[in-house]
């Protein structure tokens, strides 16, 4: 018989960042978003969007990112 651990139920709660700099950048960070909902982590909270300068490149296209 396999023992278990004793906090194999207990929640892990993480803080997770995703960014996007290319094509619909909020599109993917919403199907970024869907698909950690379709494998069973429960987002609790999530930023607002925020833009920031690729780098080191600044040359690059911008990041739309947030924090769940």
């Amino acid at each position: 018989m396999k023992k278990r651990d004793i906090l194999e139920k207990v929640v892990k709660k993480i803080y997770l960042s995703i960014g996007s700099n290319l094509g619909d950048k909020k599109l993917n960070i919403e199907k970024a978003k869907f698909y950690l909902s379709q494998n069973k982590i429960n987002i609790i909270s999530c930023s607002s969007y925020y833009e920031t300068d690729s780098w080191p490149n600044k040359k690059f296209p911008k990041f739309l990112n947030i924090i769940l």
